[in-house]
């Protein structure tokens, strides 16, 4: 399989989209220009992210699931090895500096080995995160990856909002959460009850903290669940404590808001 770089677009400062020629010898009448993927790339000084597009993202979600091990069907081996050659060039194109030149020496191979381990972890994450959203019925919106978030959702089922799931590049697992936002007029009612609102969050395995803005104060409720323990299970009963949390504290104050 080899990969030739067809154009390249800039979108801002550190962000492009490639668009990639793929061909195999080794398969009759394929040639450049036959198979035409897109991917963007955020290349900054920082932080190397890449997002596939169209095809290319099962051929990307198949090839992080299983890269030292490929399908044995046809059509799933044929994603996997292009998963698996773009993946090695888009990591060529990070290590060599060419859209964002570096100063200096290049990095060296653990830093590079980082680079593709995390891109690696966050196409996995993210493929979990939405099989299992899928399995609950929940509907994923708002993705959001950047210098600090591997990943971020919103969730709604329905109609109804269901909070969000995060996880940040060196954080050890996925954070569940949701916000009430409580009117400054309830601030004494809210004060009050501070410490049974906190003796509910704790009983139910959930962390809460405060802030306060011009418009309001923001209740954060928050539930954590490792990676190696991510599962339909822990996350279902993790959700369900942090609605009982949210319930129980909008009792407790009248509700959120005005």
């Amino acid at each position: 399989m080899m990969v030739r770089l067809r154009t390249v677009q800039k979108l801002s400062a550190s962000d492009y989209r490639l668009t990639l020629d793929v061909a195999d010898d080794d398969r009759q009448a394929w040639d450049f220009g036959d198979c035409a993927l897109r991917i963007d790339l955020h290349d900054g000084p920082a932080k190397h992210l890449s997002s596939p597009r169209g095809l290319l993202r099962p051929a990307f979600e198949l090839y992080s699931l299983s890269p030292d091990d490929p399908p044995t069907s046809t059509e799933a081996r044929l994603l996997w090895e292009i998963g698996d050659a773009v993946h090695k060039y888009v990591d060529r194109v990070f290590e060599a500096g060419i859209l964002c030149p570096f100063k200096g020496r290049p990095a060296d191979a653990p830093e590079r080995s980082e680079i593709l381990s995390q891109g690696t972890a966050q196409v996995r994450n993210k493929t979990i995160v939405e099989r299992i959203a899928q399995e609950c019925g929940l509907a994923l919106s708002g993705f959001r990856s950047d210098p600090t978030l591997e990943l971020y959702f919103d969730m709604a089922r329905e109609r109804q909002e269901m909070g969000y799931i995060a996880k940040g590049w060196d954080d050890p697992g996925f954070r569940i959460g949701t916000l009430i936002q409580v009117h400054h007029l309830k601030a004494f009612t809210l004060i009050a009850n501070a410490f049974q609102a906190m003796k509910i969050c704790a009983t139910n395995g959930i962390g809460i903290s405060v802030h306060e803005t011009m418009d309001s104060i923001d209740l954060c409720l928050d539930g954590v669940i490792y990676s190696e323990g991510f599962n339909r299970d822990t996350f279902i009963k993790t959700l369900d404590s942090l609605s009982e949390c949210e319930e129980k504290i909008k009792a407790l104050i009248g509700g959120a808001g005005s």
